[in-house]
């Protein structure tokens, strides 16, 4: 989506440059050629947001087969896709169309660009306004994996405790050289588990970090200290 925006941001500051075109120069035969090559930008940028459209709507509808993924989240997407297929279909199009319409006639080639450009800025601006949708739905999913990892973390260290309760308690006082072959593998089993789950709780603490260097919020440098 960024490369989309990036591409309509290039396209229409071309626009410009030939709407800025003395009467004669616009007239000639080099607007023309310039026209027809950001149409044809035009109508590649529109057929590239249409492919991602129908890209991230069937990838809302494999989310809805996993339950870690919540149905708001889900459905962001599904709206961010019928958005992007709208605006590819519906404003992309149209200012491909002006655009088109200013090569063929000399006479009215500027206010027929005029139109293109009032076009192409709105289209500008769905598209500021999607990846701003984006970048939240994206947040949004960042933050409820986080969510889940630090629960699952939980989760095993409650294990790895309820295991000491139970097969360590008996053990309590007895020195490490009497203890049987079986009491020690499990030690040893326990203490592997805690590491992993250690380290697991590292990575998400600096994948934690590394999120609120992204979006600098505080919210998340909170979690992260704590």
């Amino acid at each position: 989506l960024e490369e989309a925006a990036r591409e309509e941001s290039q396209l229409h500051e071309r626009n410009v440059a030939v709407s800025e075109f003395d009467e004669a120069r616009m007239r000639s035969e080099r607007a023309a050629t310039e026209l027809r090559e950001t149409e044809r930008g035009e109508r590649l940028n529109a057929q590239q947001l249409e492919q991602l459209a129908r890209e991230l709507a069937d990838l809302a509808k494999e989310a809805l087969r996993n339950k870690d993924i919540g149905t708001k989240d889900v459905e962001q997407w599904a709206a961010l896709a019928a958005a992007m297929r709208a605006l590819a279909q519906g404003g992309m199009t149209q200012t491909a169309g002006s655009l088109q319409q200013a090569q063929q006639g000399e006479a009215n080639r500027a206010e027929d660009l005029k139109r293109a450009l009032e076009l192409q800025r709105e289209v500008l601006r769905e598209l500021a306004r999607m990846g701003g949708d984006a970048n939240r739905a994206s947040e949004s999913l960042a933050a409820r994996n986080f969510v889940n990892r630090l629960r699952e973390a939980a989760r095993r260290q409650g294990d790895i405790s309820g295991a000491v309760g139970t097969d360590l308690v008996k053990l309590a006082g007895m020195e490490p050289d009497r203890m049987p072959e079986e009491a020690r593998a499990t030690i040893d089993h326990l203490a592997g588990r805690q590491q992993a789950n250690a380290r697991e709780v590292g990575y998400v603490r600096d994948d934690l970090a590394g999120f609120f260097n992204r979006t600098r919020k505080q919210v998340y440098e909170e979690v992260h200290k704590e």
